[in-house]
């Protein structure tokens, strides 16, 4: 099965930005998943009607999922199996997940890519993974200030390969991994040498604004994954949606999380301008 989209979506305006995306994707993203991978993509906005915003059911495989958001929801994204077996092999990036009960489930899920994605304010659970390997996870936002959330939890003999990511904030028991819950990163003994606990210090949380800030650690904290992961988000209009998309190869391609830190707006940023469809055009 494919994607099961609870939530708002215009057909016309998908295959609209389907078509741009086509026209966009650098030659190094196409090179770097299989060939036989679908292109499926959604740009969902959802918002307070109860349920994942997005489910791949039943060893949906070999997916795109990008650019969508997601705010007061039960979660972003659901990679569950009901007969089959898990997903493998998707790319998950870019995405949005705001104030949500739970932002990323994986069941029996192995061999995916968790890249730029923010996940903030959550009141449960921010990636919860259950059977199976899940994939490597880098240069994504995982942060709640909610007493009793966990940032991590994994079940099964499960594990992912992690590095480039924050999860926080660090209180009793915001990891559990297999039964047991660590109150730091060091004790979890799974995180990536790159991985850290700092507050991404959002521009306004409570308020739906998930922008990095000047003094934000995730600004140039991460690894360069542009060559997949072409564009981010712009925070020129940080409530807007469909996202404006940068390029990362011209800037960003460092940054942690979905959104691009613009130190100069749009018109001055490196002597260039944003221009409609989310390129930045430098001079």
């Amino acid at each position: 099965m494919g994607f099961w989209n609870f939530c708002r979506w215009d057909p016309f305006q998908d295959l609209t930005f389907r078509l741009f995306q086509a026209a966009q994707l650098h030659s190094a993203s196409l090179a770097r998943w299989p060939r036989h991978r679908r292109p499926s993509t959604r740009h969902s906005d959802c918002q307070n009607n109860g349920n994942y915003c997005t489910q791949l059911q039943d060893a949906s495989n070999y997916n795109t999922y990008r650019y969508s958001r997601s705010i007061g929801e039960q979660g972003l994204l659901s990679l569950t199996t009901d007969l089959i077996g898990g997903s493998t092999g998707n790319a998950i990036y870019d995405n949005v997940s705001i104030n949500e009960y739970q932002c990323i489930l994986a069941t029996s899920a192995t061999g995916n890519s968790l890249y730029h994605n923010t996940c903030a304010g959550f009141s449960y659970r921010g990636f919860a993974n259950n059977g199976g390997t899940f994939g490597t996870v880098e240069n994504n936002i995982f942060w709640t200030t909610f007493p009793g959330a966990q940032v991590i939890f994994t079940s099964a003999g499960t594990g992912f390969t992690s590095n480039y990511n924050i999860y926080g904030s660090q209180q009793n028991g915001f990891i559990r991994c297999e039964g047991v819950n660590y109150s730091t990163l060091a004790a979890w003994g799974q995180a990536g040498a790159q991985d850290t606990t700092a507050d991404p210090l959002f521009a306004a949380l409570i308020s739906n604004n998930v922008t990095l800030t000047g003094s934000s650690p995730a600004h140039n904290a991460g690894v360069d994954l542009s060559a997949t992961v072409p564009y981010g988000w712009s925070p020129v209009s940080p409530l807007g949606f469909p996202p404006t998309l940068l390029s990362r190869s011209i800037l960003g391609a460092y940054d942690i999380g979905a959104f691009v830190y613009l130190p100069s707006g749009p018109g001055t940023l490196l002597g260039g301008s944003v221009t409609p469809g989310g390129i930045v055009t430098a001079k």
